[in-house]
């Protein structure tokens, strides 16, 4: 259950940040050395030190999943980390002793963020609603794809920054419109009251 002490940052990249216990905390993904499974972690943003292991290492499983702690001092992530769509129930769980820990997959979010590859098959059903052609068949092989690939969040967030700016246009172009019609007719009444 050795896991690596550095987890991954891509410092070109503004960090995904996760409240917990009132605290804000940086996410961070590394890998157990003993058999490279994912371990999610949760940093403190001053000192990039681990405050808390959300994974647990207790089998070899792909790389985008993960079995989350969430007893003890770690209860309730399970809910904060699939609420904020970092991570997704798949419903299965595996005992270990007397605890159960629930096995989650990684979103698209955090998978770019942090060059985790989750299966193309399994896009679109974890995207958001008109997120699924964000990122068509793509698959992340290095550092550089994940560079290159828009966040699916940062496409919805672009989606939407264009949605408004363009119905802010249309609104002004009304309000013009209407500026029109009002300055049409305050310009009648003068004439009219000029014309007495």
């Amino acid at each position: 259950m050795t896991e690596d002490t550095h987890p991954e940052q891509d410092t070109e990249r503004r960090p995904i940040m996760v409240t917990w216990n009132k605290r804000q905390y940086v996410l961070g993904v590394t890998r157990y050395v003993d058999n490279d499974n994912t371990c999610v972690v949760l940093l403190d943003p001053a000192t990039n030190n681990v405050e808390l292991k959300v994974s647990v290492n207790l089998h070899k499983i792909p790389a985008h999943q993960v079995y989350v702690k969430d007893y003890s001092e770690n209860r309730g992530i399970a809910d904060v980390m699939t609420s904020r769509r970092l991570l997704r129930k798949t419903g299965r769980a595996i005992q270990n002793g007397n605890t159960e820990f629930g096995l989650y997959e990684i979103m698209p979010k955090l998978g770019l963020a942090f060059g985790i590859e989750v299966p193309e098959e399994d896009l679109s059903e974890r995207m958001e609603p008109g997120l699924s052609q964000a990122i068509p068949g793509r698959e992340v092989k290095s550092d550089e794809d994940v560079a290159e690939a828009p966040s699916s969040m940062a496409a919805l967030e672009a989606q939407q920054a264009v949605n408004a700016i363009q119905a802010a246009k249309d609104r002004l172009t009304e309000i013009k419109d209407e500026i029109g019609e009002v300055d049409g007719e305050v310009d009648e009444v003068v004439n009219e009251d000029i014309s007495s």
